[in-house]
């Protein structure tokens, strides 16, 4: 009984016990979750740790002879966590780090930096914020190496944490080709979208530990994980062909008052797009800006009009017996089709198959496609099946999103009628990009090689080549010798003789062709035509050796001649004379072959260069200088009656120097190197700086420059 006793009481004592401390346990923890909370809150918020995304460096994005589109800017905040340094290296160093910290940012005084750090210091704070400014890497490097903070992070508690900021060197240039990125760093347009991927890199991870006021702090540790950069992009891109192409283009859609415009140049023999610029009228203030690529988005590819009519050409020449002297009766310009009628802006009467598309006769081609394709479905099939070929009835595969898709009707759809081909064969009932109806046009320079369009050449990472996109065959002979021979004689002969004539140049060919098209708008459930038009030019240069292919779109201009002839090609024109201008192998040889002395009056005047960068441009364009500005680095150009003078112009050794009448690159440059904060506005080259040449400048270093083309 004793045992049994025994064993009972120490069963109870032991049962006793576990319910004393399981009430000593909840009695604790009600007491820390109701009494203690504030203290235990502020423990946790100070020691609170948490990884945390570490950014990826974003790539850059280049253009010909890598001039940089896009890049991110590296930057450090600068931060102190005045804990760390020792006492000793604390006295003997906080007095010059103040000093030096209020002389470089100039936002405080020494004391006021002092009290700053040293109130933290007492306080027991781990994280201080000393300037809200980023500085860049050289400013870290030198700022590491003052007091207390070249002992680093562990000794002296200085943190330099590393931050970037994407920036576009040239501006708005390019700027819906080239893209832009939201608050997260991600691509939401252009080239930043479409290889974002690419362009990102991969996040890393870092420990951070939140501190009072609700700062993280990033914390040294060997658990980081190290983000991966990202691969930079090479583009196609030329930067001086591309402002000569937006430069054209602005000037083209504000004298005209039009509604949107684009231009696109693309190399022959490899595809590769040179320039692509898009201009849209903004609703607010009536000015133009890049806000759509209109060159190959759903907006600039409704019915493109008569430069389509080459499309219809091909098909003829390549299917049919047709000959260039063959004739076709347009009558007096007006035409019916089943329950609709067909206008014309052709001469009339009968012409021959070529003066049909050189006067770009809509009632003489319809007609001449009506009667080798409208009479049976394989001969309707035919003509789709080969519009295919020629790569308009379906998508380019662009390297850039937005990219719209293509229609051209087949027999086989509902909508299809009796005007179906004849509308069809003048551009209209179809859906069909500016860079769709240019590659059509570049094939034909390419003597029938049919090359992909493409922007984007190599992927890198620093010198070593990830990944190249080399030409693309689309359709090794898109039609037959002669159906090319054929083309490339009526699209001389539109420069010529036909609807683009007031283009044509003595100094080189060009071959191209107009389109005009009349926009529909939907009234009451019916579409109906009215005054508003779609211009268009297409071609390429010269066009006995073509090197450049070219399309210009302007949409509802309200003033000048509505007619692609009248507002499109001019643009055209001025492109190419200024490529034809800076290119030596076109300019050099004229019709025979032989050597061309330039024109001294062509070569710009009284613009401020560097005299190296203008030798070399004068070398290019052949034109003989004189050297009078003696060891001067920076010159003025004067024209003589056979050659090009240099004349010295001097910058000042001290104060402010004088840019105008320089670059924005070369006025960066100059100024820059003098420490000063430019800003600018406008375009061109400078036309006056807020700051007088040789006054001192200024103690905030900041100057504006007026640029004017």
């Amino acid at each position: 009984m004793s045992i049994k006793r025994d064993i009972l009481i120490r069963v109870q004592l032991s049962f006793l016990a576990v319910i004393v401390v399981s009430t000593a346990i909840i009695a604790k923890v009600v007491y820390i979750q109701f009494v203690e909370e504030d203290k235990w809150q502020k423990i946790a918020k100070e020691n609170a740790l948490d990884y945390k995304v570490t950014k990826a460096i974003r790539g850059d994005i280049y253009a010909e002879n890598d001039a940089l589109l896009a890049t991110s800017v590296p930057s450090f905040k600068l931060s102190f966590d005045p804990m760390i340094a020792a006492d000793s290296v604390y006295k003997n160093g906080i007095a010059v780090l103040c000093d030096s910290l209020s002389k470089h940012f100039k936002d405080k005084t020494s004391e006021e930096y002092y009290r700053k750090i040293n109130d933290a210091r007492l306080a027991k704070r781990r994280y201080l914020v000393l300037t809200n400014r980023p500085i860049n890497y050289y400013e870290q490097q030198r700022l590491a190496k003052w007091p207390i903070f070249n002992q680093g992070q562990r000794r002296g508690g200085v943190l330099f944490e590393k931050i970037s900021k994407r920036t576009y060197p040239f501006g708005d240039l390019a700027e819906r080709l080239i893209g832009r990125i939201d608050e997260k760093g991600s691509g939401i347009v252009g080239l930043e979208k479409s290889f974002n991927d690419t362009l990102a890199g991969i996040n890393g991870e870092a420990l951070y530990q939140k501190i009072a006021g609700g700062d993280w702090k990033p914390i040294q540790t060997n658990s980081r994980i190290r983000p991966i950069d990202g691969y930079d992009i090479y583009s196609s891109i030329d930067v001086n062909m591309q402002e000569m192409a937006s430069n054209a283009l602005e000037n083209r859609v504000i004298t005209t008052d039009a509604d949107f415009g684009c231009v696109v140049i693309m190399d022959v023999k490899t595809g590769y797009v040179k320039a692509m610029a898009n201009l849209s009228r903004t609703k607010e203030d009536s000015t133009f800006s890049e806000r759509y690529n209109y060159a190959i988005g759903d907006y600039g590819s409704i019915d493109p009009g008569s430069t389509f009519k080459l499309a219809s050409a091909l098909a003829l020449f390549q299917h049919t017996d047709v000959k260039l002297n063959d004739t076709v009766e347009t009558g007096n310009r007006r035409f019916r089709y089943a329950d609709a009628v067909m206008t014309d802006d052709g001469p009339g009467g009968r012409l021959t198959v070529q003066q049909a598309f050189e006067y770009s006769s809509n009632i003489g081609v319809s007609k001449l496609m009506n009667k080798y394709f409208n009479q049976t479905d394989p001969q309707r099939n035919l003509l789709i099946d080969y519009f295919e070929k020629l790569w308009l009835a379906k998508p380019l595969n662009f390297q850039i999103v937005g990219e719209a898709q293509p229609i051209i009707k087949r027999p086989t759809d509902p909508t299809w009628s009796g005007v179906t081909i004849p509308w069809l064969s003048i551009g209209y009932e179809c859906k069909v990009s500016p860079l769709q109806i240019l590659t059509l046009y570049n094939g034909i320079a390419n003597n029938g090689k049919l090359m992909k369009p493409q922007i984007v050449k190599e992927i890198r990472k620093a010198d070593r080549r990830i990944k190249q996109y080399v030409p693309i065959i689309l359709n090794e002979q898109m039609c037959s010798p002669e159906a090319l021979r054929k083309a490339q004689t009526i699209l001389r002969g539109v420069v010529q003789r036909g609807t683009a004539r007031s283009i044509n140049s003595r100094a080189y060919q060009i071959a191209g062709k107009t389109g005009t098209s009349q926009k529909v708008v939907n009234r009451g459930g019916r579409k109906r035509y009215v005054k508003q038009y779609k211009t268009s030019f297409v071609g390429y240069f010269p066009a006995d050796n073509p090197k450049y292919s070219c399309i210009v779109v302007i949409d509802n201009p309200r003033r000048g001649k509505r007619s692609g002839g009248g507002i499109a090609a001019p643009v055209f024109r001025k492109i190419a004379d200024q490529l034809h201008a800076r290119d030596v192998e076109m300019r050099q040889m004229s019709s025979s072959g032989s050597f061309t002395m330039a024109d001294v009056s062509n070569f710009p005047r009284k613009h401020i260069g560097h005299k190296k960068d203008l030798n070399v441009i004068a070398k290019e364009l052949n034109v003989v200088t004189v050297d009078s500005s003696g060891t001067m680095d920076w010159v003025r150009p004067f024209r003589r009656k056979l050659a090009v003078q240099w004349k010295k112009h001097r910058l000042s050794s001290k104060g402010v120097p004088n840019v105008i009448g320089m670059t924005l690159r070369d006025a960066l440059y100059v100024l820059e190197n003098r420490k000063m904060k430019v800003s600018f506005a406008g375009r061109g080259r400078v036309k006056s700086q807020s700051v007088m040449p040789g006054a001192s400048i200024p103690s905030d270093g900041k100057i504006l420059l007026i640029l004017k083309k």
